[in-house]
C-alpha cells in the first residue's frame, strides 16, 4: 500500500483496493483480511519494509499513541522508582 492510503477502522478487515490478498506466510503485508470468493481469512499482501511486519496504512492503524492519562501513568511510577 503506498502511504498515502489510509484505512478506516470500520474497514480495517478489508482488503487495500487494488491490492491482491495472499495466504500468509507469503512476501507482503501480514494484515489479516476477509478472503474473496470463499477463500476465508488471507493476508494484506501490499508491499511493506523487510523488517516490518505491516505496509504503512496498516501500521499507522494498528498503532495507537498513549493517552493523557497514560502518560500521566507513567510519569507517576517513574516518580515512584
Amino acid at each position: 500500500a503506498s502511504p498515502g492510503i489510509v484505512i478506516k477502522r470500520e474497514d480495517a478487515f478489508h482488503p487495500i483496493p487494488g491490492v491482491d490478498p495472499v495466504a500468509f506466510g507469503s512476501a507482503g503485508c501480514r494484515w489479516p483480511v476477509d478472503g474473496t470468493n470463499g477463500q476465508g481469512l488471507l493476508a494484506c499482501g501490499a508491499t511493506k519494509e523487510p523488517e516490518r511486519s505491516y505496509c504503512e496504512a496498516h501500521r499507522r492503524l494498528s498503532y495507537t499513541p498513549p493517552t493523557i492519562r497514560q502518560h500521566a501513568g507513567l510519569r507517576s511510577a517513574e516518580r515512584i522508582s
